[in-house]
């Protein structure tokens, strides 16, 4: 009984800290803003928009294709999908652990960019697009 409780409790401390951390690493995001945001090249810009639509939908359709989903739950999945923190950290990787890669400044530029609008979009969209969605839902059998 002793051992479950703290077994338990040493999860729930896991999910505390990886939650500090991913806060921590958006905060220092937050921060790199100011240097990231100015530049940024148009076609960055057009990148990180189509990285948010494009680029993660219609992967993330293809791979569930076959799973018996409908179009509105795919698309919505495709959407709002994971991204964001694990971008970032592979960004920082290549660009502090490899710096003779070319372009790893640019390459940091845009996963900062494209996570900084993801950021906003989706936060702007979450609650509208998610009430809509759940009413899709009620309305399906």
């Amino acid at each position: 009984m002793i051992g479950r409780a703290v077994k338990e409790r040493g999860l729930e401390l896991a999910d505390d800290l990886g939650q500090l951390l991913s806060l921590l690493v958006f905060y220092a995001l937050g921060v790199v803003a100011v240097e990231v945001i100015p530049a940024a090249t148009w076609q960055a810009v057009v990148y990180a928009l189509l990285s948010l639509t494009a680029l993660h939908m219609v992967p993330v359709a293809v791979a569930l294709r076959g799973a018996g989903l409908d179009h509105a739950t795919v698309a919505y999945l495709g959407w709002f999908g994971p991204r964001g923190l694990a971008s970032i950290l592979l960004a920082l990787i290549v660009l502090v652990e490899y710096p003779e890669v070319t372009g790893g400044v640019d390459i940091f530029v845009v996963v900062a960019l494209t996570v900084l609008v993801s950021i906003f979009v989706h936060g702007a969209t979450a609650a509208p697009l998610t009430e809509r969605y759940a009413a899709g839902r009620k309305r399906s059998p």
